[in-house]
């Protein structure tokens, strides 16, 4: 008598998949927003030195955002130059659509709005469009490690006391970590069969959805790779992407530069590098829509620990750091949204789907 074939379980459905997702971030968050207000003594204390925060700084610092979103476009437009965009202007809305939909949605949907709108509205293929996003994260990643280990191995502001010999070891690690990252991008770019057979030898052992995955992951990296061309123009997004991450710590600096009349001590020129680094490790964390939560989380937890500010004035000193960024975004995004209705509306119905897991027209980059 033969056995009955067991049958396979059933995976969760991709709209349960999403909920799921979605409650984690809600309750990453909400945990991060109790450790705050649990730290904090005077609530409405808070809210007293935001008030109190220098206006022009302020201003100053939505500024720097605007240009901010400007090299991110910019940017953007140089590796989308290979598909043919024609002009900056629809790349720009692109950008701030996408930010804004981050801000507001949840399970990051602004990287799924952002390529399939430009795609929609410029007629681009979606598949190179989506490598550019990758190569974007790609370049990002490289900036911030190299920008960190740098600050820190070179001890451009020879701060003793705050990076001691632990930080410092992180620093030649991060460097360490880029260098490795580079040389194997490098042999992607260049031999990208021979890693994918590489990578589906070594994973031969695992689960196939395992395998599968790993081998996106590879495959994605080489489209990403492949929007690169090795002339002006990537010596151009280099220094975009540099001077993205720069741009976010003289955006940092401004915010801290608003609240120098509360703080006992003026804050030394490596705090907006080691605020930097901070919110770019949470934001890989699930959250709520905007990072809300662990992005204040992150920015007190430098300014108490590394700083000794005290969590009053951390928190008011976050709250305008992330509010005008996300103001900035916001608007911007839903400026261009409404000004473009009727191309947004589509994208609307495409992530709708996505997030329902009818058919998935909104690709994941």
């Amino acid at each position: 008598m033969k056995s009955p074939i067991p049958t396979p379980a059933k995976r969760p459905s991709p709209l349960l998949r999403n909920l799921l997702k979605i409650l984690l971030g809600l309750f990453v968050s909400a945990i991060a927003i109790a450790l705050i207000y649990r730290q904090v003594d005077d609530v409405e204390g808070v809210w007293r030195l935001v008030k109190r925060a220098r206006r022009d700084d302020m201003f100053y610092a939505a500024g720097v955002a605007i240009f901010i979103q400007f090299l991110r476009a910019l940017r953007w437009y140089l590796l989308l130059r290979p598909i043919r965009t024609r002009g900056l202007h629809p790349v720009f809305a692109a950008t701030n659509i996408g930010f804004a939909t981050t801000n507001v949605l949840p399970l990051r949907l602004g990287e799924v709005v952002r390529p399939l709108y430009l795609c929609v509205r410029e007629k681009l293929s979606l598949s190179a469009t989506v490598a550019t996003v990758v190569t974007e994260r790609i370049c990002d990643l490289a900036a911030i490690l190299f920008v960190f280990g740098m600050v820190v191995v070179v001890d451009l502001f020879s701060e003793t006391v705050i990076l001691d010999t632990r930080f410092k070891a992180s620093g030649y690690m991060a460097l360490g970590i880029l260098a490795i990252f580079v040389g194997i991008l490098c042999f992607i770019r260049v031999a990208t069969t021979r890693v994918l057979d590489f990578v589906n030898l070594l994973t031969r052992p695992f689960p196939e959805r395992i395998q599968k995955a790993l081998l996106g992951i590879v495959a994605a990296f080489s489209r990403g790779l492949g929007a690169l061309r090795f002339d002006g123009a990537f010596v151009a997004i280099v220094l975009l992407s540099l001077g993205v991450w720069f741009s976010s710590v003289f955006y940092f600096h401004l915010c801290n530069r608003a609240f120098a009349e509360l703080l006992a001590a003026p804050l030394p020129p490596i705090a907006p590098f080691l605020l930097l680094l901070a919110i770019a490790l949470v934001a890989a964390v699930p959250s709520s829509p905007g990072f809300i939560g662990v992005f204040h989380y992150a920015y007190q937890l430098v300014l108490v620990e590394f700083h000794g500010v005290d969590r009053e004035t951390a928190l008011a000193i976050a709250l305008v750091s992330h509010g005008v960024m996300y103001i900035v975004q916001t608007t911007l995004g839903f400026g261009y949204a409404f000004y473009d209705v009727r191309t947004f509306r589509s994208i609307a119905r495409s992530a709708r789907d996505y997030l329902a897991g009818r058919g998935g027209n909104a690709p994941v980059p």
